[in-house]
């Protein structure tokens, strides 16, 4: 844990910011996969900055389950443009809304987290938050048509649930690693990526699902694991006949006060 604190500190501290917001992510689909050892590397993390007089607070969140409802570089740059444009999933804004808040707040742009919230919130709603992102992309020599008109695989296939229920969990590392089969990651580093592959997700945890009806869209072109891979997406799901609570996106909260669970 000390290790992973100080070379992910040692980066954030060296632009010589005063105020830090990390998001912390725990579960199947991250580095730490208890919520025990997510909190330590946040408490960590957070003395590190107290040492160099920074106000640091760090989030930790959920990582069991994907975070919106693509995975792919298109395929998530084109969800992240669309959140800015007001039609993004709810839990990547919301959680995107308490980070961007609390952050505010540091910067003294927002008198607490509920206003710094809003504010990032109304971003999204008037349009300013997409023109900022378009600022940044030509501020580094790149078109906004490669921005708004980004390619994806028009090849195709359904992974549909066998009968209807609810879904009762979620193994984000299978989504993450089915991916990376369809050419969307690297197993080797001289892999070639392939930008226009990966999955869009139906289904989260809570979400009813009838009888063939679609979980998840795998966008493909090499078919050599495309089967292994749908098998793969199929049983990263578990279901239930009984109605599902939706699950919590941030579960703990760490800062200059200590530690807080939600």
């Amino acid at each position: 844990t000390s290790l992973i604190a100080a070379s992910i500190m040692s980066k954030k501290l060296a632009i010589s910011n005063q105020g830090l917001v990390l998001d912390v992510k725990t579960g199947d689909g991250a580095f730490m996969k208890t919520l025990e050892g997510a909190v330590d590397l946040a408490q960590c993390m957070v003395e590190i900055g107290q040492l160099m007089q920074r106000d640091v607070i760090a989030m930790v969140t959920e990582m069991g389950i994907p975070l919106g409802r693509t995975v792919g570089n298109s395929l998530e740059v084109l969800e992240a443009v669309e959140t800015l444009k007001g039609k993004g999933p709810k839990d990547l804004v919301e959680l995107s809304c308490e980070l961007g808040g609390r952050l505010l707040r540091l910067g003294g742009l927002a008198a607490d987290n509920k206003s710094g919230y809003k504010r990032i919130l109304a971003s999204i709603e008037d349009g300013t938050g997409l023109r900022k992102l378009e600022q940044m992309v030509e501020a580094q020599g790149g078109k906004l048509d490669s921005l708004h008109n980004l390619e994806i695989s028009d090849k195709t296939v359904e992974v549909v649930a066998e009968e209807a229920s609810y879904v009762k969990s979620m193994n984000a590392l299978s989504f993450g690693n089915g991916a990376m089969k369809l050419g969307a990651g690297r197993a080797r580093k001289e892999d070639k990526v392939d930008f226009t592959v990966g999955l869009v997700i139906h289904k989260k945890v809570g979400d009813f699902v009838d009888r063939g009806e679609s979980l998840c869209t795998i966008h493909y072109n090499n078919d050599a694991q495309l089967e292994e891979v749908k098998q793969q997406i199929y049983n990263a799901y578990t279901f239930s006949t009984e109605l599902q609570p939706k699950p919590k996106i941030i579960l703990a909260e760490v800062d200059d006060k200590g530690s807080r669970f939600y």
